[in-house]
């Protein structure tokens, strides 16, 4: 069977299950108690037993938290024992040990001058060496191997070219020159899985190679072998992996943007796609479920670009991962924007966004809901 009929058959087989009753998930659809803050929460990373929150907000529980607060993972309820301050937007942040590095949109950390990206000690609050100076936002940030990797709408770093993508010396900031595979557009997302670096965005070339909108990267910047060949009426804004699997949320136009996508990890195939009517923007993998946030407000099955039928499915939903069904949990938040990030802290999946409800109950943009 050729890979469009395989997609064509398995789409078809997740449009009649979306039709039908759907499987329940053991995660409740309501949100446990939470801190909750005053604007949009756009990033987390865990770090021991806190849960670090990056975004737009200026209080946590009418207390001032500037852009950046830490809570208790198992709870949800802040910890008041770190208070680093942050003039602007932090949109992408990752842990590297008891390190929090963070990106976005600012000129001060603490009170420390840090232009768009710095790290923190998370045992002590001090602002670390880690310095650079993007010229413009920083939308993703990305440790492995010693190695901060930048992706975002910069075209220099340090003064030097860099379209959208870049490499940093995770201890001091330098940047490392042999790393330069020029994003011809936008990047929104970088994420490794351990080996490689997967970058997401809005380019149709990066490293001098054709690849619509997602790559995959060795760590010196190699672009290799891997394409999923999506069409390119389309943007990747999310990535997430299983063994074996590298999914992709997308925003765009159907039947190719607001989807999310299973793809091969070693053939890049595209094994299974479910369609929204929004953005993706937010994907986690926590027990054999991917869970998928966004501004969407309805599943479509549109295919080819003919949408038939419409699911209501408000900002968030859960999907099998073997077989691309889409499952039965329904939490429904509200505001346009939605779902902008997820974390599993291993009893608990959070949700964070824009959101103020979630199933018309206050829960000010933290959801906490317990995995079982």
């Amino acid at each position: 069977m050729s890979v469009r009929a395989l997609l064509s058959s398995l789409f078809a087989a997740s449009a009649i299950v979306i039709a039908s009753a759907l499987p329940a998930l053991a995660i409740s659809t309501s949100p446990d108690s939470s801190s909750g803050t005053n604007g949009r929460v756009e990033a987390a990373a865990l770090i021991g037993p806190d849960l670090y929150i990056g975004g737009q907000f200026t209080a946590v529980d009418g207390n001032p938290y500037t852009r950046l607060a830490a809570l208790d993972s198992s709870t949800g309820i802040l910890d008041p024992s770190f208070s680093v301050p942050v003039n602007g937007e932090v949109r992408s942040m990752t842990a590297s040990g008891t390190t929090l590095y963070i990106a976005g949109n600012f000129t001060t950390v603490g009170s420390v001058d840090r232009t768009d990206v710095a790290a923190i000690d998370t045992t002590t609050g001090e602002v670390l060496p880690f310095a650079a100076n993007p010229s413009g936002m920083v939308e993703s940030i990305d440790v492995m191997g010693g190695v901060a990797y930048l992706g975002g709408k910069f075209t220099s770093v340090n003064g030097v070219s860099r379209p959208h993508i870049a490499a940093l010396d995770a201890d001091t900031g330098s940047l490392i020159t042999t790393f330069n595979p020029k994003a011809t557009g936008l990047v929104w997302v970088v994420k490794d899985d351990g080996t490689n670096l997967y970058v997401g965005g809005r380019f149709l070339k990066i490293g001098g190679v054709a690849r619509n909108y997602v790559a995959a990267l060795d760590p010196a910047g190699n672009v290799l072998a891997w394409d999923p060949g999506l069409n390119t009426d389309s943007q990747v804004m999310a990535i997430a992996f299983d063994p074996g699997h590298v999914y992709l949320g997308t925003g765009g136009h159907l039947p190719a943007g607001n989807s999310v996508y299973s793809i091969d990890a070693s053939t890049g195939d595209q094994l299974w796609q479910v369609q929204t009517d929004g953005n993706i923007q937010a994907l986690d993998v926590t027990d054999d479920t991917v869970y998928v946030g966004g501004h969407f407000n309805n599943l479509e099955s549109c295919n080819p670009g003919v949408c038939s039928m419409t699911v209501p499915r408000k900002k968030a939903l859960a999907i099998d991962p073997s077989t691309g069904s889409v499952l039965g949990w329904n939490p429904r938040f509200n505001s346009n924007l939605g779902v902008w990030d997820f974390a599993d802290t291993g009893g608990n999946l959070y949700a964070f966004g824009d959101f103020t409800t979630v199933n018309s109950v206050t829960h000010p943009h933290i959801a906490r809901f317990s995995l079982p």
